[in-house]
């Protein structure tokens, strides 16, 4: 911006560190309890905890999305990274991270935030 240098290269000495990421399921704790339901049938001992306009938003989620982002949002819910995801659904990196864009998408409307909020 203005003029401002963005990305930092390695003459300036910085050095990149891996950082763990938290998997889905810790930013939507209730969408895991969901995505591991059977038959897609919410099942109550997991979700005794939510109360229900918390239940509502994420069943909604749930049925907006497709088989597939459904299949995707379970596997990132249960912990894997977007390779792992890509490789167990044989699925491009690309196909996986827009699933996660479509998934957040839904998440944003079904809680009422703005698009360019961060979750």
């Amino acid at each position: 911006q203005d003029g401002a240098i963005l990305h930092a290269g390695p003459e300036d000495g910085v050095r990149l560190i891996q950082v763990p990421l938290a998997p889905w399921g810790a930013y939507f704790p209730a969408l895991r309890a969901l995505t591991q339901t059977t038959s897609g049938q919410v099942i109550a001992a997991q979700t005794r905890w939510l109360d229900r306009e918390e239940r509502e938003r994420c069943e909604q989620v749930t049925r907006m999305l497709t088989g597939r982002r459904l299949d995707v949002l379970r596997a990132l819910a249960r912990g894997l990274n977007p390779q792992d995801v890509a490789e167990a659904l044989s699925l491009s990196i690309k196909t996986v991270d827009g699933y996660k864009t479509d998934i957040l998408s839904e998440c944003r409307v079904a809680w009422g935030l703005p698009e360019d909020e961060y979750l």
